[in-house]
């Protein structure tokens, strides 16, 4: 977890501040959290990709006469 995300939530919640227990809590919760994110957005990724690959267009070409 970034510094600067690490400062917001000390700002946000005070008592962090004080007790590094309570800001671990917190840090492994975010970290879960995010991960979840993550976790989600991969597979929303491989569906899209997965799709695109089932899916094929075929484009008929025009064949050109040749004078």
């Amino acid at each position: 977890m970034p510094r600067l995300e690490m400062k917001f939530l000390v700002i946000a919640k005070r008592a962090l501040a004080k007790e590094d227990v309570a800001l671990c809590e917190t840090q492994v919760e975010r970290a879960s959290e995010q991960q979840h994110h993550y976790h989600k957005l991969a597979q929303k990724h491989k569906k899209v990709n997965k799709t695109r690959d089932q899916v094929k267009i075929s484009i008929p070409l025009r064949r050109q006469s040749i004078r």
